[in-house]
């Protein structure tokens, strides 16, 4: 089993599919989040392997389930792809890759803040009684 030490940073592009196919409603049960990303990638030196960075690109799913609307579960999966030198061989490939897999709870601090865009758009209007008093 080969051992590498390194760390990696991602920053990720994502869509909430249910908010694209449904419209956006604050308290959905379901969310389901393709992304893609970059990474960057630094490897420590480890038995004449010398301390390198790396770039390298992401894909992933994530699914996530609210029981009620603060408390709910989530799985991620992510696919990342690097160059062939990222763990001190070259190989007859032209990149390595990783995957990894997370799940977790999550929570949501306090009530969605959310205002339909046709009813603030009513509020601001200057005929608007209710905001006159």
């Amino acid at each position: 089993m080969q051992h590498l030490s390194y760390i990696g940073w991602t920053g990720d592009v994502s869509v909430n599919l249910c908010n694209l196919i449904e419209g956006y409603r604050p308290l959905s049960t379901f969310e389901i989040t393709p992304f893609v990303g970059l990474s960057a990638f630094q490897r420590f030196g480890h038995m004449g392997v010398e301390p390198t960075p790396f770039m390298g690109g992401s894909v992933g799913l994530n699914f996530t389930y609210m029981f009620n609307k603060n408390w709910g579960i989530y799985t991620e999966g992510r696919a990342t792809i690097m160059s062939d030198e990222f763990d001190g061989q070259i190989a007859d490939m032209n990149y390595n890759g990783m995957w990894k897999w997370t799940a977790g709870i999550t929570y949501r601090f306090g009530e969605p803040k959310y205002i339909d865009p046709a009813l603030e758009t009513r509020l601001n209007l200057p005929y608007n009684i209710a905001s006159a008093c």
